[in-house]
């Protein structure tokens, strides 16, 4: 496990709560984080697939949220973040004050 956590280009934390209750699972992802602190790199990408709460460090760290997403959808979401893209809205946010 060592050896692919030092050799990965990318880890994939699979956010559910067996994930977070795992053993060794906050060591693999902290290695990740280790590596690309700022996420500039994109080296760790967290994924939420499960009804669970981050916490810690990991709590701050912008998830890929797939939670109640239909196959189709959840595959759109996930190369797309995959590829390094942004997930923004397709439509900018009104002007404070404004009714929505």
């Amino acid at each position: 496990m060592d050896r692919a956590a030092r050799q990965s280009l990318r880890t994939i934390a699979i956010l559910s709560n067996d994930y977070l209750a795992a053993k060794f699972t906050a060591a693999e992802w902290a290695a990740a984080f280790a590596r690309d602190p700022t996420g500039t790199g994109g080296v760790l990408l967290p994924v939420r697939v499960g009804d669970c709460q981050p916490e810690g460090l990991l709590r701050a760290i912008a998830y890929v949220d797939l939670l109640g997403l239909d196959e189709a959808s959840a595959k759109r979401t996930l190369l797309a973040r995959v590829k390094g893209e942004r997930l923004k809205p397709s439509s900018p946010p009104g002007f404070p004050g404004q009714p929505a």
